[in-house]
């Protein structure tokens, strides 16, 4: 059984050792057995990669990073302008920007 994987934009018909046709997705994986006089034909035309075997290589998943710790400062200005403006404040804003947004809605 052979792993798949389209490279191109355009859904592709494989054929599998049983003479059927196996549609193969624009840009989607597969598992199918190939029909052995088609398999060398699919390795040279370059839109696909094959892996042999059920299991193909998987991708690492990333690891997430711990949040960061949030200024008790900020936070409570964070939760003046919410009540304030009814809005919830932009996360990168600074102390210093959420003061002044939060004297420009008391302004007003």
């Amino acid at each position: 059984m052979q792993r798949i994987k389209n490279l191109t934009n355009s859904p592709y018909d494989i054929m599998n050792a049983k003479g059927q046709k196996v549609r193969l997705p624009a840009r989607g994986e597969i598992e199918v057995n190939v029909h052995p006089l088609h398999l060398p034909l699919y390795r040279t035309l370059g839109y696909f990669t094959i892996s042999e075997g059920d299991a193909a290589p998987q991708k690492a998943k990333a690891k997430k990073k711990p949040p960061q710790p949030v200024d008790p400062v900020v936070a409570e200005l964070r939760k003046e302008y919410q009540e304030l403006t009814g809005k919830k404040p932009f996360n990168g804003w600074k102390a210093e920007e959420l003061q002044k947004r939060i004297d420009a809605a008391l302004a007003a």
